[in-house]
C-alpha cells in the first residue's frame, strides 16, 4: 500500500474510482436520490478537476495494487490569519474500511500540512458519522464550531 500525492494525470487514471467513492460517502452520509448523488459526485470530481489544473486543490491518494482505494481532497485557506490546510472530502473504499487506511491517510494529510507550514487541519464531518468522529477524536481534533440548521417547511 502506497499513500501519496497524486498528480493530474493520477486523478485522469483514477477519475472513474474518485467518483464512485465520492457517491458513496455521499450515499452514507445523505439521504438522496441515485441521481442526485450521481448528479453531485460528477460535479465534484469535475471541480476536483478543475483545482488540480489551476492548483489550488491537492489530492492525496492511498494506492494497493495499483487501485486506489481512498484518497483525500484538500486546499490552503486562511483562518483568522492562521494558514490552514482544509481536508474538503476524504473517502475510503468501503472493502477497505475499517482496516486503518483512514488513519494512514489522515497522518499523510498532517505530514503534508507540515511540509507547507500550515498552522491547522481543519474539517467537516457529520455528526452522525460515528467512525469518522472516533477517528478525528483519537488523532486529536477538537471541535471548534458547530455547523447548524433548522428545516424550513416551503410550500413548493
Amino acid at each position: 500500500m502506497e499513500i501519496r500525492k497524486l498528480s493530474l494525470n493520477d486523478y485522469q487514471e483514477y477519475k472513474n474510482e474518485i467518483m464512485s467513492m465520492m457517491k458513496e460517502i455521499y450515499s452514507s452520509n445523505f439521504n438522496l436520490s441515485i441521481h442526485e448523488l450521481s448528479k453531485i459526485a460528477s460535479e465534484k470530481t469535475n471541480n476536483l478537476e478543475k483545482f488540480l489544473v489551476d492548483e489550488s486543490a491537492i489530492l492525496i491518494g492511498c494506492i494497493n495494487d495499483a487501485d486506489l482505494i481512498a484518497f483525500a481532497w484538500l486546499y490552503v485557506h486562511k483562518y483568522f490569519g492562521e494558514k490552514r490546510v482544509h481536508v474538503n472530502q476524504i473517502a475510503v473504499n468501503s472493502s477497505f474500511k475499517g482496516k486503518g487506511v483512514g488513519k494512514k491517510l489522515m497522518l499523510e494529510i498532517e505530514k503534508e500540512a507540515y511540509r507547507i507550514a500550515a498552522d491547522a487541519i481543519d474539517l467537516f464531518v457529520m455528526e452522525s458519522n460515528d467512525v469518522a468522529m472516533k477517528l478525528y477524536d483519537g488523532l486529536n481534533f477538537k471541535t471548534e464550531k458547530r455547523y447548524m440548521k433548522k428545516k424550513l417547511k416551503v410550500n413548493k
